[in-house]
């Protein structure tokens, strides 16, 4: 599961964002720091950055609402002026891999299971990392191209918008499925 801004190692004021309370109001506010990496985040090779999470149900609206939080973060980031191209394929990268996470990832609604997924933005000064971890240990798999099927070029789209993506198992049994973004100079 990604690390949660209560749990950081060097503690922040979270920052309001600077968006209108209509946008989205049903969803709570991009909370957003720059923090230090803590020991973990070292091993990753991960930098200083921005980050946000928000926990959603693994329901069909939970895409529309990622895609409001994504929003709302690269408002407060400003990278939504950064261009239109960066913007539209950071909405189509979350809302694929949300979809996954909602379709394949979690449990039916009447398993007794935990049905909650998490959306991660981690913002570094030369990308936008998108990760979704859900509560299933099945790994994504990229099936085979099938022109005629209604469903299944998700990974395509993410393989084809992103700079790399990959995903680990996260404890308990699950795993975090990411997308690695570059940001563009406008």
């Amino acid at each position: 599961m990604a690390p949660s801004p209560e749990n950081s190692a060097h503690p922040t004021s979270p920052t309001q964002p600077d968006t209108p309370a209509e946008v989205g109001s049903d969803l709570p506010p991009c909370l957003s720091r720059t923090s230090e990496t803590g020991p973990g985040g070292l091993e990753l090779g991960l930098a200083p950055a921005v980050f946000a999470a928000h926990q959603f149900d693994a329901v069909p609206i939970s895409v529309a609402q990622s895609r409001t939080f994504l929003m709302r973060c690269l408002t407060r980031w400003r990278l939504n002026t950064s261009s239109q191209a960066f913007t539209d394929c950071a909405l189509l990268i979350v809302s694929e891999l949300v979809t996954n996470a909602v379709l394949h990832a979690a449990p039916p609604p009447h398993h007794r299971g935990n049905r909650q997924i998490w959306l991660a933005l981690h913002m570094q000064p030369t990308a936008l990392i998108c990760s979704i971890t859900d509560p299933t240990p099945t790994p994504p798999h990229i099936p085979t191209h099938d022109l005629w099927a209604e469903t299944g070029r998700g990974l395509h789209l993410v393989t084809a918008l992103s700079t790399t993506w990959g995903w680990t198992p996260t404890p308990p049994p699950g795993k975090t499925v990411w997308a690695r973004l570059t940001l563009t100079s406008s």
